[in-house]
Parts: structure tokens; C-alpha cells; sequence
């Protein structure tokens, strides 16, 4: 796996689930000094009629929902975390972040 990893455009990090360690907002995520490589996987948030919902598309099947945004992103975080540890406990790979998600502006009367 390379080692170097793209990240998301400044404005949609509060988008993308935080891995620790990683430097907000930097460009590229380099391997830290431990023997465990940091990933940053996008997360795409969605307002429902009560409460907020999340996946992570490169992680099929994790998902949450919490009651506001902040609740919401805290959750995912813990079902990222909950997600590879499952994974790495049944011997499967750890999927490698591939998804981009991006905002894009549009003018309104396009």
C-alpha cells in the first residue's frame, strides 16, 4: 500500500472521519512512527426528519445515527474504530480509503 495518501480538500474535513494522529487539514498522510499506518476514510453525513445518519462507502456495512451532527460524528468514529477491529479479529483485510467525496459549488439558477 503506498504510504502516501491524498486527502480531501480543506473544506469537507469535518466531513471525513479523524483518524488520531493526523494532522487536520494536511494534504498528504504519511506513516507515523508506530508499526500501525493511519488511514482517513470519508464519511458522508445526512440529515433525516429527527435525527443524522452516516456511512463510510469503503466500508460496506459500517454505519450510524445519532440525534445532531456532532453525536453523529462522534458515533461513526466509534463504528470505524468497531469496524477494523472486527475485521483484523476474522482475519480479513483492512479495505484501503478510496472513496473521494468533494463539495462542489453550482450557481442556483443553473
Amino acid at each position: 500500500m503506498n504510504p502516501r495518501r491524498r486527502l480531501l480538500a480543506n473544506g469537507i474535513d469535518k466531513l471525513v472521519a479523524q483518524a488520531p494522529g493526523l494532522r487536520p487539514n494536511s494534504r498528504v498522510a504519511r506513516d507515523r512512527p508506530t508499526s500501525e499506518m493511519t488511514l482517513k476514510y470519508a464519511v458522508i453525513f445526512e440529515p433525516a426528519e429527527t435525527n443524522w445518519a452516516a456511512y463510510v462507502p469503503d466500508l460496506p456495512g459500517c454505519i450510524t445515527t445519532g440525534t445532531s451532527l456532532d453525536e453523529t460524528d462522534f458515533n461513526i468514529r466509534e463504528a470505524i474504530e468497531g469496524h477494523l477491529k472486527t475485521l483484523r479479529e476474522f482475519g480479513d483485510s483492512i479495505p484501503p480509503p478510496t472513496t473521494v467525496a468533494r463539495n462542489i459549488d453550482i450557481q442556483a439558477d443553473a
